[in-house]
């Protein structure tokens, strides 16, 4: 059963069904919302989409195609004058950029569109694929027209008795990163489309890097087919290929996921595995572009997953596959009700470009007045990845829109923009489970800011002023486990206060001793202990009245040399 919702931002990124075949129309609890799956609240919602999008592309009312970048292509068919262009927010409704005039004639029957980058200024490319033929149109936000371009990457291989004249190949998955859009339909070799003239009259020029051909199944594995999927993410351009025994399907599956690096060191361009995306979540195969990303905090799914549709299995198009990347585990979920007189479709995705425009309004509750507002600007919070801290302050990592991803970093004050610059760091350097905390309530300059892995013993640090972080790793030993429930496993820190005269507390050995955690001017770490008598055992009154069973001994002291740290 669907519930009604009014705040469809907060329902993003989510899936729609292209119901109206046929004259079938799906249940509804308005007139004018859409049923849709949300993937931050896992059901079904009615949402009312912007006015431009209703009435369905080929269904009678205007055209509109979705991007991987949020935002959705409308051709205004219906009103006047007709076939006028333009990038819709789907969250509000608000026209983000006008674009020259396109007429539904104009458009291949099957089609998908993509943008150039986010977010689109004046001189971005707007392109639609013909995905029944070599043939694309091309605009730019700013520019005067549309152009309809063809062009050549070949012909595919296939056995002369399966189709006796050679069938050129054509374009379906396309990513756009930093001004240029990449394709990968030849092994050996990443693709690259560009377009000369600023007005959108210039010549689409196809090119190609040359790179390692990625092999993904081990020898002797049994899966030898995949689909794969270009995601471009924060800068970076990303593969996912979900592997399947033999042709079938239907499953089992086996995900992989790689990022490009574009390096021009030896041994050049490659795809190099990625075993973790960080607080992020990649949108895969839905009917309306191949795969898009977005920031797992600031739209509330889960981080580091895989959220896929298998759009090529009649019996498997209303599953939702949520994929762990650290370790491949797979979650199935059902989506849409099937509806009867209504064939199986694929649904599209819908993702908000939210997490690509600063400071869009998130939904909050807030503790004094008791309440949840949907309309909390949080600057710089969406398109970025963000670690918030106990003092307020929230840590900013910025990845600017270019192949060769660059990071700036600091600290934001949430309430009012207020920004304290810092060495820049890397995302792809930090673990997916992760704390920080500063040493000091004010980051003045000296102030420590530390984040935690969670998954390890392992600290990055920097100071407010500094010149670059630093990574090091400790030894304070192991769980105390039984050895049938698992290996040996090191312990690590969890929870660490700071804002107290600068120094760092945490109290993992059991309340015998309160750790202390200090940086020498040169960021090199100290690990202490202060010692607390009788530990944790004097907070119970008796281990009678809290079940719980005395301490053999309540006197030892810990100590934490500092040579246990490395970097």
């Amino acid at each position: 059963m669907a519930n009604s919702s009014t705040a469809a931002a907060a329902a993003y990124p989510l899936l729609v069904q292209r119901y109206g075949v046929a004259g079938v129309t799906p249940p509804s609890s308005s007139s004018t919302a859409t049923r849709v799956f949300s993937l931050p609240a896992m059901k079904l919602l009615d949402v009312n989409l912007p006015e431009e999008m209703r009435g369905s592309s080929g269904g009678g009312g205007n055209t509109f195609l979705e991007t991987p970048q949020g935002l959705v292509l409308v051709l205004m068919t219906t009103s006047s004058p007709p076939a006028s262009a333009f990038l819709l927010d789907p969250r509000d409704g608000s026209r983000v950029a006008e674009l020259p005039p396109l007429g539904e004639g104009e458009l291949p029957a099957h089609r998908r569109c993509v943008l150039s980058g986010r977010p689109p200024e004046p001189g971005c490319g707007v392109l639609v694929l013909d995905l029944e033929s070599p043939a694309l149109l091309f605009c730019r936000v700013g520019g005067e027209r549309w152009s309809r371009h063809g062009y050549d990457i070949g012909c595919y291989d296939l056995p002369e008795e399966y189709c006796s004249v050679p069938k050129r190949k054509q374009l379906f998955d396309v990513a756009g990163v930093g001004g240029r859009f990449y394709f990968a339909e030849n092994k050996g070799e990443l693709g690259t489309l560009d377009f000369t003239g600023g007005g959108g009259g210039g010549e689409a020029v196809v090119g190609a890097i040359a790179i390692p051909v990625l092999d993904y199944f081990p020898a002797g594995q049994v899966m030898s087919s995949s689909l794969t999927f270009l995601v471009e993410s924060r800068g970076d351009l990303f593969l996912v290929a979900i592997a399947f025994e033999g042709y079938n399907i239907g499953g089992p599956y086996d995900v992989h996921v790689f990022r490009m690096d574009f390096s021009a060191a030896a041994p050049g361009p490659a795809w190099r595995r990625a075993t973790d995306i960080g607080d992020r979540a990649f949108l895969v195969g839905g009917d309306n572009f191949s795969g898009a990303s977005c920031s797992a905090s600031g739209c509330g799914v889960k981080a580091n997953r895989i959220y896929w549709i298998n759009g090529f299995s009649e019996d498997e198009k209303r599953n939702l596959y949520v994929f762990s990347v650290e370790d491949g585990s797979v979650e199935t979920l059902d989506t849409f009700e099937p509806l009867p007189g209504a064939p199986r479709q694929t649904p599209f995705w819908l993702r908000s470009n939210a997490d690509g425009q600063p400071g869009s309004p998130a939904m909050a509750y807030s503790l004094p007045d008791g309440k949840t507002h949907d309309d909390v600007s949080l600057p710089e919070m969406h398109s970025n990845t963000f670690l918030e801290t106990p003092q307020g302050w929230v840590l900013v990592l910025s990845s600017s829109p270019t192949p060769k991803t660059t990071t700036t970093t600091f600290l934001l004050d949430p309430r009012d923009g207020r920004k304290v610059g810092l060495p820049p760091l890397d995302e792809n350097e930090l673990p997916t489970g992760r704390k920080c905390v500063l040493s000091d309530s004010a980051p003045d300059a000296g102030a420590g800011v530390v984040v935690l892995s969670l998954q390890g013993p392992a600290v990055w640090f920097c100071r407010v002023g500094g010149e670059r972080w630093s990574t090091h790793t400790y030894d304070m030993g192991y769980f105390s486990l039984p050895d049938e429930y698992c290996a040996p496993k090191k312990r690590h820190l969890f929870d660490v206060a700071g804002g107290v005269g600068g120094r760092f507390y945490f109290c993992e050995d059991k309340g015998f001793s309160l750790g202390t955690l200090d940086f020498t001017g040169d960021g090199e770490p100290v690990l202490g202990a202060v010692a607390v008598p009788g530990g944790i055992d004097d907070m119970f009154p008796s281990p009678d009245s809290s079940g719980m069973r005395p301490r053999t001994s309540s006197s030892r002291t810990a100590t934490w040399p500092p040579h246990q740290f490395s970097v």
